[in-house]
This record gives C-alpha cells, structure tokens and sequence, in this order.
C-alpha cells in the first residue's frame, strides 16, 4: 500500500438501502492482517466481485450529486442490483488515490458499487 491511498466506506443500514442516505462511514487503509489491528479500530475484508466504477471530479462537498446519480439515475436505468455485504448491508467504496487533492476542482477519486 501507498501512503497516499485510502478508502471511504459506506455500510447502510439494512432494510434502508443506498438511497436512503442512511449509512456508517468509515474511513480507512489497506492493510495485510486484520488480526493485528489496536483496540477499538475495525477491519473489514472488501469482497471481490463485480463493480460498477464511478470517478468523481471536483470537490467532495459535491458528492452528493454523485451519489444522486448512481443511486437515482444509473442504478435503475441499468438493471442491475446491489450486492451486499455479508448479506446484511449493502455498501460501496470510495478510493482516495494520487488524483485526489481535496479543494481542487480537478481532484478525483474513485466510487466502487457492488454489483450481484
């Protein structure tokens, strides 16, 4: 992992789904072994599989169109369906990678949604 790579998840409350608005954000790192995280930090295995992938550019206070779209616009205009984790919540991933420069309006990062 690269110090300047980290993610953004989203847990949403179950039976709410992603359109709600209802979720858990957690923000994190890569790392190798969960085992070894300190008290009172939780880890979460990322399932592989299917994602839609989404680049947003601009500021993150304009996340929420983003989110707007896949979720209101994409999501039902595509046919496709959410994958949930662990089979309790849906979810979806935010990478912050070596585009991404907060307050930039070129800034970029990445949205992963699980698709079934």
């Amino acid at each position: 992992m690269r110090e300047e790579h980290c993610y953004g998840l989203e847990l949403y409350e179950p039976q709410a789904g992603a359109r709600s608005g209802q979720f858990t954000y957690m923000a994190g790192v890569q790392v190798s072994d969960l085992s070894a995280l300190p008290q009172g930090v939780s880890g979460y295995t990322i399932p592989g599989g299917r994602y839609a992938v989404f680049t947003h550019v601009g500021s993150t206070e304009l996340l929420g169109e983003t989110f707007g779209y896949i979720y209101g616009e994409w999501l039902p205009a595509s046919g496709e369906t959410l994958r949930e984790m662990n089979g309790t919540h849906s979810f979806d991933l935010e990478f912050y990678g070596p585009r991404f420069q907060e307050g930039r309006a070129d800034s970029e990062l990445q949205i992963y949604v699980p698709l079934n």
